[in-house]
């Protein structure tokens, strides 16, 4: 892994959020950093998740049903 690509792994392991902005760069695409980053493009992509469903769109049904109702 390269020195960009190793910057980037530690930007998005101590800010997983940072998996939804920055860019990969080119010397990441190798196995093994694909397997440590692996775990936190999960979480990323669970807690957005969680989000529609424990926060948006109960949200989303509340207004619709005040708007029908």
């Amino acid at each position: 892994m390269g020195d960009e690509a190793r910057i980037v792994h530690v930007r998005i392991e101590h800010h997983p959020w940072t998996a939804t902005t920055e860019p990969l760069p080119e010397s990441l695409y190798d196995l093994d950093a694909l397997k440590r980053l692996r775990p936190i493009v999960y979480a990323v992509i669970l807690a957005f998740a969680w989000s529609l469903k424990a926060e948006i769109d109960p949200c989303i049904a509340l207004i619709e049903r005040r708007s029908h109702g």
